[in-house]
């Protein structure tokens, strides 16, 4: 009898690792084992899913953790909370989902997040469940991008409803900001449209468009704040157009929600302020709205501070030009793309070219034009000191036919 009953035991502890199907026999159990590696995801985008979203050839499973689905979800959305699954418990996940599909015959669209961790594995169940995988999607982008996109079609729970009045906001100065732009206890939100916020932002803020919200619908900002503060313990820098109605709409879902309001405050001013009193921290860097002067330096007096310590001298060519021949100790940075006119690039060259560098710039381009007037650009916008900058006049052309001697080759 003890060796029956551990036996038994052994049986009930392999059962264990992994999940039960039953077959036709109801008295018969099939274990259900992991895939070896990740079953290949396919992929649905937000508007050909909101599409379907009264076609009764498809189901949404909310795979996301219950209470997040019960806080907003995709009208109509079943909540089947994977998250034991998706932290590695195959067998809790079968379980969830040898439920969720019984007598199912339909196209699944499972939504998770952000279409990652979550989605990976509720496809890994279902394709071990033996469900036709040809029918199962996974949300591109996730409820994130559903809620950033489709905010006017998000249900909320009955509990998450509006203040009555708009709850008070507590204000940070620009300056005050600043000095936290780097605390990791704050976080920047950026809760102006999406467009606005791609061109222009505080260095490391995170874009939550609360525009619907801002317009009244107010479950579009539930959904919205909730991803952005899923597990969010931070004191948040609200930041708008000038610290009105965007940042009001999103203090008052953020209260809705039960976040500690004393770790909310509204950026005075809004991005309008910032932007002024510190024009130089904002990413993407902005380009000046004119060329800006460039002042010159002759081949001559370029000579006489060639090996001058406090001199530097940026070989803006073409890194190919730079390659075959340039002025000795001069440090390539190839502003190509500047000089077509893609600001960025320039601005990622330039940022690496000056980190943590405080000397005296010769720019040397082809003629002394369009390199480094470009390249002038984008240090003016990036806060260099421009009493610094000269250009070599006729560039690296009038250096050659006057110093022919005094060139190198990589």
């Amino acid at each position: 009898m003890k060796r029956l009953f551990a036996a038994l035991l052994c049986l009930i502890m392999v059962l264990g690792m992994f999940g039960c199907t039953k077959t036709g026999n109801d008295d018969v159990q099939t274990a259900v084992t992991a895939p070896a590696e990740d079953v290949a995801m396919q992929y649905i985008t937000v508007d050909e899913a909101a599409g379907l979203l009264d076609d009764d050839a498809y189901i949404f499973f909310d795979v996301r953790k219950a209470a997040d689905h019960e806080t907003a979800h995709i009208p109509g959305a079943e909540g089947h909370d994977m998250d034991a699954a998706k932290e590695g418990d195959f067998a809790a996940g079968v379980a969830t989902m040898e439920k969720a599909i019984q007598n199912l015959d339909k196209n699944i669209i499972i939504v998770c997040y952000s279409g990652k961790r979550y989605a990976q594995a509720t496809t890994n169940v279902l394709y071990a469940l033996g469900y036709d995988m040809s029918k199962v999607f996974t949300l591109e982008g996730g409820f994130t991008a559903w809620s950033e996109t489709k905010g006017d079609l998000v249900e909320t729970s009955e509990a998450i409803v509006a203040p009555a009045e708009d709850v008070a906001m507590q204000y940070m100065t620009p300056a005050e900001a600043l000095e936290v732009l780097e605390n990791e206890a704050y976080v920047f939100f950026d809760v102006r449209k999406a467009a606005d916020y791609e061109t222009a932002h505080i260095p490391g803020a995170l874009g939550y468009d609360m525009d619907a919200a801002k317009e009244g619908d107010f479950d579009a900002g539930v959904a919205t704040m909730q991803v952005a503060t899923r597990d969010l313990d931070k004191n948040i820098i609200l930041v708008c157009y000038s610290g009105k109605r965007y940042a009001q709409a999103t203090t008052n879902v953020l209260s809705a929600l039960g976040y500690d309001m004393s770790k909310v405050y509204t950026l005075e001013g809004g991005f309008t302020a910032w932007s002024e009193t510190y024009p130089t921290v904002v990413e993407p860097v902005q380009a000046p709205a004119e060329d800006v002067a460039m002042q010159y330096m002759t081949p001559a007096e370029a000579l006489e501070v060639l090996e001058n310590e406090a001199y530097v001298f940026f070989d803006v060519r073409k890194a190919a030009d730079h390659a075959t021949s340039h002025i000795p100790g001069a440090l390539g940075y190839d502003m190509d793309a500047a000089k077509e006119g893609d600001f960025q690039a320039g601005v990622a060259t330039m940022k690496e070219a000056i980190e943590g560098l405080d000397k005296n710039i010769v720019l040397v381009c082809y003629s002394g034009k369009r390199y480094a007037q470009a390249t002038t650009n984008v240090l003016s916008a990036l806060g260099y000191d421009m009493s610094k900058v000269y250009t070599l006049e006729g560039g690296f052309t009038a250096w050659s036919e006057t110093y022919p001697d005094n060139v190198t080759a990589e």
